[in-house]
């Protein structure tokens, strides 16, 4: 769709990928978003403001932190309980909190795109998520569009794709974590005896006493607002 609307963007005259390339690594305190911030937490203020402190030059390098328990790196964020079963029962609720596409989303709803395709890149891509979402999931117009949207991220770390780009692809993993560890902390730290079970890429496992399902509502809706998430 890119190189339909302009021809060029993504391919050079000989047919190979236009990329951006980044010698002297990514500053992460360049790409990390402001609506980033913990209210709670000691111990993330501080894993952002290490984060902030770090160039990165190899997007498979071993940089990798761990916040009680929680890994925090250059990959998705992940973390959770250890050979424990965990039900709901008359007094507790075990929920699911999963954010919508989220790798897409956080790059539109940030504006992030590779350098060499410019702000288009969003658009066409924020129309894509668009079009993925009018279809239930497990369709196969669901499926094949989220394949689209999610293979995009996945190739800005491909020496061989037109999307190749490592601030682009840190860009998102980075704040996609960060953005996940403010909604954990909201929820921990302001809903008496919530538990986390588990955390992972794109959402997290919690559980609560069920008597306080409107509060649990209520920070899941102050976070969307934050971040224009959902």
């Amino acid at each position: 769709i890119l190189e339909t609307a302009v021809p060029g963007i993504c391919f050079n005259p000989d047919r190979s990928p236009r990329q951006t390339h980044r010698p002297d690594g990514v500053n992460l305190n360049d790409i990390i978003d402001d609506k980033i911030n913990f209210r709670h937490s000691e111990k993330l203020n501080k894993t952002l403001d290490w984060l902030k402190s770090q160039t990165v030059y190899k997007t498979k390098s071993d940089l990798n932190t761990c916040v009680n328990g929680i890994s925090i790196g250059l990959g998705g964020i992940h973390g959770g309980v250890h050979k424990k079963t965990i039900r709901s029962d008359d007094l507790h609720t075990v929920l699911d909190l999963d954010v919508s596409s989220y790798y897409p989303s956080i790059a539109i709803e940030c504006g992030f795109y590779p350098e060499h395709l410019g702000p288009l890149f969003i658009e066409i891509y924020k129309k894509l998520r668009t079009e993925r979402l009018k279809y239930p999931k497990n369709t196969a117009e669901n499926k094949s569009l989220k394949l689209a949207l999610n293979g995009v991220y996945g190739d800005s770390n491909n020496i061989y794709s037109p999307f190749y780009d490592p601030q682009y692809m840190l860009s998102v993993t980075i704040n996609g974590q960060l953005f996940l560890a403010m909604l954990m902390e909201r929820l921990l730290y302001q809903i008496s005896d919530c538990e986390l079970i588990q955390i992972n890429t794109d959402g997290l496992t919690i559980r609560f006493p069920t008597f306080q399902r409107t509060r649990i509502n209520q920070l899941c809706r102050s976070w969307e607002k934050h971040t224009g998430l959902d």
